[in-house]
């Protein structure tokens, strides 16, 4: 996406990646109720929505200081 000069091709290529990254969390939750054990459940439920909220926090700093320091090519497409 980075590397297509054309701005419609980056936007339908940014697109899909929202399309196919979105629902990873919500199956991630909804997965971790039937494969973990009933009584442990809420608790990995409570580990996975903070490792989801210090992930969102986080990385977009850490990836704005790369790209301060190295160029805006050094974050993902």
């Amino acid at each position: 996406m980075w590397f297509t000069p054309n701005f419609f091709a980056g936007a339908i290529a940014a697109s899909l990646v929202g399309m196919f990254l979105g629902p990873m969390f919500p199956l991630v939750m909804t997965f971790t109720g039937k494969v973990v054990p009933r009584p442990l459940v809420s608790g990995a439920v409570g580990w996975i929505g903070a490792s989801g909220a210090l992930g969102a926090t986080f990385l977009p700093y850490f990836t704005g200081i790369l790209a301060a320091k190295y160029g805006i090519g050094v974050s993902q497409p």
